[in-house]
């Protein structure tokens, strides 16, 4: 119960401070991102607990996970940022095919950066649990590779937008 709870929390946080910015919670509605992103996350877990899918969200629900699970676990939490870096550049694809027509830049930069909210929700998710004794004993070393990755995927985000706006200031 504490887990659903954590859960409901983090998204009252991330859904309270998108309207605190003023962010319309419809502008975080990407579909393509969340297809490119958590459709791969939620094919692994079918492919990695088959018909023991339901039993795996219980023990993540009540906290109860074994060392098999921390690694399903890690690689959950690497895919989300994996597929989210792939959505990210898929964002950035669409805004450089419409340099010339700049009404449909919002959008793709909107997709990309939402991409990097949903590549985390893995690892919001499985927060919770990654405090068991289970995940301290291991070392879940792809998360932090996989969001350093992230990282540089939104960093180069930022340096193409900048490339963007610096472009078209000097083309007016």
């Amino acid at each position: 119960m504490k887990t659903i709870i954590l859960w409901l929390v983090f998204f009252v946080f991330i859904i309270l401070s998108t309207a605190i910015v003023g962010v319309h919670i419809s502008a975080m509605l990407q579909p393509a991102a969340a297809i490119m992103i958590f459709g791969p996350v939620l094919l692994y877990l079918t492919h990695r607990n088959g018909r023991d899918l339901l039993g795996f969200v219980k023990r993540i629900i009540t906290g109860e996970i074994d060392n098999d699970d921390v690694m399903t676990i890690d690689r959950t939490c690497s895919l989300g940022y994996l597929f989210g870096g792939v959505s990210v550049t898929m964002g950035l694809i669409r805004v450089m095919a419409n340099l010339s027509d700049t009404s449909h830049l919002g959008t793709g930069i909107a997709a990309a950066f939402v991409s990097v909210v949903y590549a985390a929700v893995p690892s919001i998710l499985l927060f919770p649990v990654m405090s068991n004794d289970a995940c301290n004993s291991s070392k879940m070393t792809s998360v932090k590779q996989s969001a350093g990755y992230m990282l540089i995927s939104f960093l180069a985000l930022t340096l193409c937008i900048f490339v963007v706006l610096y472009a078209m200031g000097t083309t007016k």
